[in-house]
């Protein structure tokens, strides 16, 4: 099953003027709502995770792989530069959230393969 998120609510939890610990609450509330929408209601069903991200003027996707661990950034601009630079740190506190919402929800040894990973950034063209 893949799970996918709206922008609406998931924004505010990536403010990048304030705490991650504040936000993670957000987080939190808008992944249990928007996860009780779906028929198994249980993250432990999901294979993928699908967050649109609109920032600086620009829509991206970041999507999760929870049946074989992977992060992306997917993105229709193709860039040449270090792609860090392009999103901030608004990927870096997604991260930091969903992280800590899989363990939250008893997937303990899937949060720690997560802790470590680092995203691929894809270039799509459209």
């Amino acid at each position: 099953m893949r799970l996918f998120c709206t922008v609406g609510g998931l924004i505010w939890s990536l403010d990048v003027n304030k705490k991650v610990a504040l936000t993670y609450q957000i987080f939190e509330s808008n992944m249990n709502d928007m996860l009780s929408k779906y028929p198994t209601r249980k993250l432990q069903h999901v294979d993928m995770v699908f967050f649109p991200i609109y920032a600086y003027e620009h829509f991206y996707l970041v999507c999760y792989n929870l049946k074989n661990p992977s992060y992306e950034i997917i993105d229709n601009i193709k860039r040449d530069e270090d792609p860090k630079a392009y999103y901030g740190k608004i990927p870096f506190i997604l991260h930091s959230h969903f992280v800590k919402y899989v363990q939250w929800k008893g997937l303990q040894i899937k949060s720690q393969i997560f802790r470590k990973l680092k995203p691929s950034y894809l270039s799509m063209p459209w």
